[in-house]
């Protein structure tokens, strides 16, 4: 499209003026209707848009002007200025991300100007920083790794994003609040919380071992803490300051020590056929987990039970019936969050507790679990079917008896109506 505009000339008063308003390469354009004519543009502008060629043409005399292809990103940018006041946008030419932020200068004039600056840097740091990240998410929600940040000034802690919750309903912010949670037995409270004044009284390196409750089981063990002050260096090696402590936690627990120390995974716990927890471990489990839990959260417990699995054990025999328990539980792990607690109660009976969950974040799991159940193949001869038990509860009054009676009632509801499906106990 040709230009019906003649390319004014602005005083260099206006053009100091751009200059000294907006840092990097400068363009002006002047605008009328949907026809725009180069006035102006910077050595900086010129440069940056050598990168970008395939928005700009040169000409013999050195300018610069917009292509005439009225699709091109420039050229909407500006004329959306011209209209609205303000417009930005980014593009990718070849290895170069530019960004363009266009503003309008004068009603009367219709003049507006484009600064354009490369944002490549820019782009790759924010990438590497997501990917960074990602990692980081990663690996922390494949563990029980816990990272805190202590600051002696203020006396909190900021839990790192990702890691593993002490108590998923309740994060403690002081050292009093771990203490409050029941996190450190009452024998170790006067030294855990000794350990924090002595940081906070200046001291570089604070330590101790204590009395630490297991969240999950509701048992105690020793941890020995760790704090260290890092000094902070300037480049001639002058101290500048301390950065916030960090603190590394080791399990002190020995062999020898009393038997109220639990080992989580201890093949006492473990369920031999599936290697989830057993019935005893897994009611222990959530009895605990729920007892610290904020009395205004909502849980929820599952209870899976195969549908006419006695029928394909006839058939097929106890072998055959030992394979499809087992990987019927290695589908629920993955189906479910890590943090949830999955156990195998005997026979072909499965129960799931969901910490922390609504009744839409349920029954979106659910659905995701009986889309994974119809994909996966368990027997040749046989579909592997599945009817669920679903509760949705509080800490207040609540007993996991009553809830596995619920769960059962609202189990055997869904055989009932058909099997392979879920109810949710009303």
């Amino acid at each position: 499209m040709e230009s019906t505009i003649t390319s004014n000339r602005v005083d260099g008063i206006l053009l100091e003026r751009l200059l000294n308003r907006f840092a990097g390469g400068i363009g002006l354009y002047a605008v009328e209707k949907d026809s725009i004519a180069f006035v102006f543009a910077s050595e900086d502008y010129k440069t940056l848009s050598i990168k970008a060629s395939d928005i700009f043409q040169t000409h013999s005399e050195g300018d610069f002007q917009l292509l005439s292809n009225s699709e091109g990103v420039l050229y909407k940018t500006i004329l959306k200025a011209n209209n609205l006041g303000l417009s930005q946008a980014e593009f990718k030419a070849f290895d170069t991300f530019l960004r363009i932020k266009a503003e309008k200068l004068d009603e009367d004039n219709r003049f507006v100007v484009v600064k354009l600056s490369d944002s490549t840097e820019q782009k790759s740091i924010d990438s590497k920083l997501k990917l960074n990240e990602d990692i980081i998410r990663l690996v922390l929600s494949e563990t029980s790794i816990s990272i805190w940040d202590y600051h002696v000034e203020n006396n909190f802690f900021v839990k790192v994003p990702y890691s593993s919750e002490i108590n998923r309903t309740f994060t403690p912010s002081t050292p009093e609040n771990f203490v409050e949670i029941g996190y450190v037995h009452p024998e170790s409270k006067t030294a855990f919380l000794q350990m924090f004044k002595d940081l906070i009284e200046g001291k570089e390196k604070a330590s101790g071992t204590f009395l630490l409750r297991n969240m999950n089981t509701c048992e105690y063990h020793l941890e020995t803490f760790k704090f260290k002050n890092s000094i902070i260096n300037d480049k001639t090696g002058h101290s500048i300051g301390t950065s916030t402590p960090f603190f590394e936690i080791q399990d002190s627990t020995s062999d020898t020590q009393n038997s109220t120390v639990d080992n989580l995974d201890g093949e006492q716990n473990i369920d031999a056929l599936t290697g989830l927890y057993n019935k005893a471990h897994t009611l222990k489990r959530v009895s605990c987990q729920v007892m610290h839990s904020n009395s205004d959260v909502t849980h929820s417990a599952l209870l899976f039970d195969l549908d006419n699995f006695s029928k394909i054990v006839e058939k097929l025999g106890d072998d055959a019936g030992d394979e499809i328990l087992e990987r019927f539980g290695n589908l629920l792990t993955s189906v479910f969050y890590t943090t949830d607690t999955i156990g195998r109660l005997g026979g072909d009976e499965f129960f799931i507790y969901m910490p922390n969950v609504s009744e839409s974040a349920v029954k979106s799991m659910l659905k995701e679990f009986y889309d994974m159940l119809l994909e996966n193949s368990f027997s040749p001869q046989f579909k592997i079917c599945a009817s669920v038990g679903v509760v949705l509860f509080t800490n207040e009054d609540f007993s996991i008896d009553e809830t596995l009676s619920k769960a059962e009632k609202a189990l055997q509801k869904a055989k009932d109506s058909g099997k392979n499906k879920y109810v949710v106990y009303q």
